[in-house]
């Protein structure tokens, strides 16, 4: 059901691999909570945060939202990708989503050598669409790249 995400009941979570992308899809809600909207609209030097997480000097999971800008729109093995200088920490190489000002999902990081790399909407959308056999009526609980 589009712009609906459900938060998940953990008993019941079902994990799916395709690519890059593993999805957590949970067939029994729990609650329901705010839907990320996706924006295909990138352009370079816009500006971008990242959600991830960082280890304190205790040891304790911090979240961690970090500020950066698309530096550029490349393509790898035919997949487009954009790159940004949003820093990751370790805990947030792979699977970090990355949003606009408008708080949009405009990426997925999923490489950290040099520029940190994420999927884009595009190619977000294209893989979701192999996930249990197709997305129509499904809502994920999260999707991380891998």
């Amino acid at each position: 059901v589009p712009g609906i995400v459900t938060v998940a009941d953990l008993d019941n979570l079902n994990v799916e691999r395709h690519g890059l992308l593993a999805a957590f899809y949970c067939p029994v809600p729990a609650g329901t909570v705010d839907a990320v909207h996706f924006s295909n609209q990138t352009a370079q030097n816009q500006k971008l945060k990242m959600y991830g997480y960082q280890i304190s000097a205790s040891g304790q999971v911090q979240r961690d939202l970090t500020n950066g800008y698309l530096t550029h729109i490349g393509n790898r093995v035919g997949q487009e990708y954009i790159g940004h200088d949003c820093t990751p920490s370790k805990l947030s190489l792979s699977g970090s989503p990355i949003f606009n000002e408008e708080r949009q999902l405009v990426g997925i990081s999923y490489a950290d050598f040099g520029i940190t790399k994420a999927l884009n909407v595009e190619n977000i959308a294209s893989m979701l669409s192999e996930f249990y056999d197709g997305m129509e009526n499904r809502v994920l609980y999260f999707v991380v790249s891998i």
